[in-house]
């Protein structure tokens, strides 16, 4: 009897033994390993995550990558509406262009100094904001052609053909009548006898002198042209 009690308290005692190493072993060794897979596991999904992240914004370069030629095409075009420089010598160039192709001559340009272009924008102070790098220059134009549709043509491909941006500040029209003779059209001064009895033919060479009229069209134009000087930024 004495020997299976002590045999079942061995018994006992091994099982509690093996419980408490099992614990032991869990907390020291497994809890550990545990620990370090679950951290393992959440810096490859954060990793994964970033992954995703750099694949979508490398589609969104190569996308930008292929535009590339478009968007250079678009700054060249603005760059010469908008250029760095004055480049007085090339725009006279565009505008006798201009007044070849409309058929009218382009007689007379004057161009001022550049200033400072006032955006009209104001700061967080409140006060306009004077750092705008655009510039502008005041341009005077004289162009004299055959007629009124040909200035109105060389004024359409003023400001939509050529490409320099140019504001209109102001438009003067004149239109003149001249003989085949270089004089104008009027009463011809006579002396009182004779007024009355040549009324008919004076009339008569009046209306001649009409028929033989030709007209000339003349333009005077204020504008502006801009230069946007590269600020460096």
């Amino acid at each position: 009897m004495l020997s299976g009690r002590t045999d079942r308290l061995w018994m006992i005692g091994g099982v509690l033994a093996a419980a408490i190493l099992l614990t032991t072993g869990w907390f020291a060794l497994l809890s550990p390993q545990h620990a370090k897979t679950a951290l393992l596991r959440e810096e490859a999904e954060s990793v994964q995550v970033q992954s995703m992240t750099l694949r979508s914004r490398l589609s969104e370069l190569r996308a930008q990558n292929a535009e590339l030629p478009r968007y250079r095409t678009e700054l060249a075009a603005v760059r010469k509406a908008l250029p760095t420089t004055v480049r007085s010598e090339e725009f006279l160039k565009q505008l006798q262009q201009v007044g070849d192709a409309a058929d009218v001559s382009v007689t007379g340009i004057g161009i001022g100094a550049a200033a400072d272009v006032n955006t009209g924008k104001a700061n967080a102070a409140g006060k306009a904001d004077k750092k705008t790098p655009l510039k502008a220059l005041p341009v005077s134009v004289t162009v004299n052609g055959p007629d009124v549709p040909e200035l109105e043509d060389f004024l359409r491909r003023l400001l939509q053909v050529q490409p320099r941006a140019v504001l209109v500040d102001s438009v003067v029209l004149s239109v003149t009548s001249e003989t085949s003779g270089g004089g104008t059209i009027g009463e011809t001064g006579k002396a009182p006898g004779e007024a009355a009895d040549e009324e008919t033919d004076g009339t008569a060479a009046e209306n001649a002198a009409a028929e033989d009229a030709e007209e000339k069209a003349g333009l005077m134009l204020n504008l502006k042209i801009f230069v946007a000087p590269e600020t460096g930024e």
